[in-house]
């Protein structure tokens, strides 16, 4: 079973705090709502499931990067739609949770010398979704 931190494997400490201070919640409140929405994930058809679902119905394929550890996704905005009424939390730590999504695919992207689709979401939304 996936522990609570585990689920965060993927987002980097210091983006959380960042975004944090930027939207105006506590990092411990970002951080359980990106836990909770990586536990939505799971609870949905899981992980795998969604992501091949998604790469059925959506083009381009939003899958730009996958490693051992998370899914990096663009995805169209109204996913972000679908995923908000299920997760608790305040404005703030809401947008908190979709920016520390878009800024860490972002830095995977450009630190992995795929930054060429860190454009696609100028018309899209990331999603990262952890695999373990």
């Amino acid at each position: 079973m996936t522990s609570p931190r585990d689920l965060l494997a993927p987002f980097d400490d210091d983006l959380v705090a960042e975004v944090s201070t930027e939207v105006g919640c506590t990092e411990a409140d970002l951080r359980d709502g990106l836990r909770e929405q990586q536990a939505l994930a799971r609870s949905l058809p899981g992980v795998d499931n969604l992501v091949y679902e998604w790469r059925r119905h959506f083009d381009p394929d939003p899958l730009v990067a996958r490693r051992d550890d998370a899914y990096y996704l663009v995805v169209p905005t109204t996913v972000w739609s679908e995923f908000r009424p299920h997760l608790y939390g305040s404005a703030p730590v809401l947008d908190g949770v979709e920016e520390v999504h878009r800024r860490q695919l972002r830095r995977v992207l450009e630190r992995e010398g795929g930054g060429g689709n860190a454009g696609r979401l100028d018309d899209g939304a990331a999603v990262v979704l952890t695999r373990k």
